[in-house]
């Protein structure tokens, strides 16, 4: 069941998000604030407006607008559509690869390499293109890629240089 997460709540979770990803805070929250945000399970979803609500008394709803990001105990996960709403007002917690890993990240493999000076998340990009979020492990070597299955690319995808 859907429910409308409260706006002191949905603050608090914009609060979070800024800090972890070095926002400013007055801008991103001002950005997102037309923005109605609702969970199910421990996905939270954000949409313009949400008449959804009302409906689940007749008919069965599992989410509605798009699926933004998942509070997980080491922080908050980004979705695709997540990092690319954070992105712009993000500070921190940007990590820029090279053309090889990116086509490796966008074919749902893991990034290994030496990452300091990064938050467990961080928002994967290339050349200013927002491929997603992913999860550093605890010693820095490997980025975890959650580019869930049906969105993977396995071709010789031509980017941009």
């Amino acid at each position: 069941m859907i429910k409308r997460i409260k706006s002191n709540n949905t603050k608090k979770l914009l609060q979070t998000i800024a800090k972890q990803f070095g926002c400013e805070e007055k801008s991103f929250i001002s950005a997102l604030k037309d923005f109605v945000f609702s969970q199910n399970r421990d996905k939270i979803n954000i949409c313009r407006q949400m008449p959804v609500i009302e409906l689940q008394d007749r008919v069965k709803v599992n989410s509605a607008g798009i699926y933004f990001c998942k509070e997980e105990s080491e922080g908050i996960r980004l979705s695709m559509e997540g990092s690319w709403l954070v992105a712009p007002f993000a500070q921190r917690n940007i990590l820029d690869i090279c053309k090889e890993d990116a086509l490796k990240w966008m074919a749902g493999k893991d990034i290994k390499g030496r990452f300091s000076g990064f938050d467990r998340y961080v928002i994967i990009s290339y050349v200013g293109h927002i491929l997603g979020c992913g999860k550093l492990t605890k010693k820095g070597d490997v980025v975890k890629n959650f580019v869930p299955k049906e969105r993977r690319i396995e071709s010789d995808m031509p980017f941009p240089e």
